[in-house]
């Protein structure tokens, strides 16, 4: 899955935040230039309703998602060869 991502670190802003995704929400895949509804990847991934209501996603401040924990990650701030700085998100879940 996607427990771990990388970044551009200084193609991120300042600051992220994480919160429960909405109906309606949408986010472009990495690799893609079109967006797509979240319900896609969580139908993709079998998840029940009970996983996906306990789902996080991180957001920028502007409320694009780039980051369904466990799910999915976003066509932001991809590493290139210019990159400098990289950071790294996991996800640890409880047993």
């Amino acid at each position: 899955g996607e427990d771990k991502v990388y970044f551009d670190a200084d193609a991120l802003p300042e600051e992220l935040s994480i919160s429960q995704w909405r109906t309606g929400d949408v986010m472009i895949p990495f690799g893609k230039t079109s967006a797509v509804h979240l319900k896609k990847f969580f139908e993709a991934k079998k998840l029940d309703s009970a996983a996906k209501g306990s789902t996080p996603v991180v957001r920028t401040p502007s409320g694009e998602i780039i980051w369904i924990p466990g799910v999915r990650r976003a066509n932001f701030a991809n590493i290139g060869p210019a990159a400098k700085r990289i950071a790294f998100f996991s996800i640890v879940r409880e047993l």
